[in-house]
This record gives structure tokens, C-alpha cells and sequence, in this order.
């Protein structure tokens, strides 16, 4: 049975462009329609799997609720999601130098970013609220060990959507304070 899987929807990348599907990972066999799409996807789906792209969603609850009609009823979803900002520096620690000096805007709570979908309670009620049962949240610790700040930087400029492309934005010298505060945060 085909695998539905998450897209990091556009408008996580780059500005919103209707019609343009998101990013996919290749793994097995699967259909991966644009979240905007999901509507016009008939229910058939043995299952969902999302790595970090449901909290980019503006719409959550729509979202899930999409999710469940395309899941076949026997069907299962699997997410992934950050934890709370306290728990991951790996984004905060940028993300507040970039706040503080004005090159990103602070984030909206609940909106779409990476800790959107950070709270246990409001996860789980959101799932339910859409349809799932049985569901279940835990904690997968990881960490981030990187060579060098500049490294760091640099793999939040490649792969951190909105953050990244602030990072991306910043002109040489910016980017060098940016570094210097960061490395200052993690240390």
C-alpha cells in the first residue's frame, strides 16, 4: 500500500507560490502531493509520514484533519517535531541573535515554525480533534555536534526555512556578528 508522506510545504522555503509542491525525501514506494493539494487526493492512504514538516503548516488542525481523511481507517501517521525552544539551542540560539538584531521577526506562538507543534498536550489534542485515536507522543533526544560555529552557521543558513534564509540574507559583516553571538550563546 502507498506510504502518503509530509512535503515541507513551500511556504516554509520561500514565499507562498500556489500550485508548487514542497520538498520530498525518497525512501519507499509513496505519493506526496503538495499540502495545498490534499483535498483533491482521494482516501487511500495505508499511512503518513512527516519529518519535520507538520509544524510549518499555517493550519494545523486543517491540516490533521486532511491527514485523517486521505489515512485509510486501519491507516497509522507518524511525526516528527522539535521539542520546546528551552530544549533545543540548535535553532534558538541563532533564532534569538537574529530577533535581537533585527533581521527576523520573533516568532508567532503557535504559528507556523519549528516549535509550532512543541507542546505534548497541544499536539495530541490536535490529532484527536481531527480524528486519530491511540495517540501517543514521546521525546527523542538528539544532538547536533558540529565542527565549528561557522559550520553552524552554516547548516542553519542550507536547511532552517525562514531562518536560514535570514541567515542567507545577512551581508558578510552582519553574518560574522551573528557567528560571534552564537558561538557566545552555545558555549
Amino acid at each position: 500500500d502507498p506510504l502518503l508522506r509530509g512535503a515541507v510545504p513551500p511556504a516554509f522555503l520561500a514565499p507562498p507560490r500556489p500550485g508548487v509542491p514542497g520538498l520530498v525525501f525518497p525512501t519507499a514506494p509513496f505519493r506526496a502531493p503538495a499540502p495545498d493539494l490534499l483535498p483533491l487526493v482521494p482516501a487511500w492512504g495505508a499511512g503518513v509520514l512527516s519529518r519535520f514538516a507538520s509544524f510549518a503548516m499555517p493550519a494545523p488542525a486543517t491540516a490533521f484533519a486532511e491527514t485523517r481523511r486521505v489515512v485509510r481507517p486501519d491507516g497509522r501517521v507518524a511525526l516528527a517535531v522539535w521539542g520546546p525552544p528551552e530544549r533545543n539551542s540548535f535553532f534558538t540560539a541563532v533564532m534569538m541573535v537574529l530577533v535581537q538584531q533585527g533581521h527576523l521577526d520573533p516568532p508567532e506562538p503557535h504559528g507556523p515554525g519549528p516549535f509550532a507543534l512543541a507542546d505534548h498536550e497541544r499536539l495530541q489534542a490536535l490529532l484527536e480533534e481531527a480524528g486519530f485515536g491511540d495517540v501517543r507522543t514521546e521525546d527523542v533526544v538528539g544532538r547536533f555536534a558540529l565542527p565549528s560555529i561557522e559550520e553552524y552557521v552554516q547548516v542553519i543558513a542550507d536547511t532552517s526555512g525562514p531562518i536560514g534564509l535570514a541567515v542567507q540574507a545577512l551581508p558578510d559583516a552582519d553574518r560574522q556578528a551573528v557567528t560571534a553571538q552564537c558561538e557566545a550563546a552555545l558555549e
